[in-house]
């Protein structure tokens, strides 16, 4: 029976070699290629896709491509190389054409969502394989979700939220994230809960707030482990649990990234400002 995760076969950050500019060649697995850096053109059968920083775009697998780039230019990618028999329809070369058009907010979701599935597979927990073949997932919908939502548009098949619907989206949004910071709250289920696609959701999310939608959930987690980190009476791992995070040691990395600082030493700073303050 196919697996209803895809397999994933590697994920990595890496700069290409111009090698593969030369000449078609073919791989066995479906590729997600995101620019990090760089320009390409890419080949695939008798098409041409030009994709640019902060572009992703989709080579099916055992199709001839060809990745040109200029000689002597840095072309680096986050590439997630993955297998899966029942497969998505919508995963042909034409959906580079749009995925390039997608708006510039929707790309960085993109690319929060693909960073994600690179830390969850460099993890060396004994579930990290289903954990980030399920963020590969979320990604793929999230992915082809948006291009639907940016065709849709273009055909005039939608009505455009107006601007008081939108902004009433975005509070509805954040009091559910504020609401389920004890879940791992992802943007299609908060989409599901307002009833619209997980591409307007991020799109109106970046429009009327400026940043996007994972930037405010992660700033509202790390705002609530920091309060919760102020009683010595809760341990480290229970606050992690408490804001969604089901493994400590992620939580310590991402409270890390955040703030600069580990949770111990953010709380030993916090005890030692109290204590200065006694008389």
């Amino acid at each position: 029976m196919p697996s209803a995760l895809p397999v994933i076969r590697s994920v990595g950050i890496s700069i290409w070699d111009p090698i593969w500019s030369e000449r078609d060649h073919i791989g066995p697995n479906t590729e997600l290629v995101h620019i990090i850096r760089g320009d390409v053109l890419l080949h695939i059968r008798d098409r041409r896709y030009r994709g640019r920083e902060g572009d992703t775009l989709v080579i099916p697998a055992g199709a001839p491509h060809r990745d040109a780039f200029a000689p002597g230019s840095v072309f680096q990618v986050l590439h997630v190389m993955f297998e899966w028999p029942r497969g998505l329809p919508g995963l042909r070369p034409g959906l580079n054409a749009d995925l390039v058009r997608l708006p510039a907010p929707v790309k960085q979701t993109l690319k929060e969502l693909l960073s994600q599935v690179y830390d969850d597979f460099r993890r060396p927990e004994q579930l990290s394989a289903r954990m980030t073949a399920a963020s590969l997932l979320r990604a793929l919908f999230f992915m082809l979700d948006a291009v639907q939502g940016l065709r849709a548009r273009g055909s005039r098949a939608t009505t455009a939220v107006s601007a008081s619907r939108g902004a009433q989206l975005i509070e509805e949004a954040k009091r559910y994230i504020r609401d389920h910071l004890h879940e791992p709250v992802a943007l299609a289920g908060i989409a599901a809960h307002l009833g619209i696609s997980a591409f307007h959701l991020s799109h109106l999310f970046s429009q009327e707030s400026g940043f996007t939608l994972s930037a405010y959930l992660q700033h509202e987690r790390m705002r609530r482990a920091a309060d919760l980190l102020a009683d010595p009476a809760q341990r480290i791992r229970q606050v992690g649990f408490a804001v969604g995070f089901q493994d400590a040691n992620y939580f310590g990395k991402a409270f890390r990234r955040y703030f600069g600082e580990t949770p111990g030493s953010f709380r030993a700073r916090l005890s030692a400002g109290r204590r200065k303050k006694l008389p």
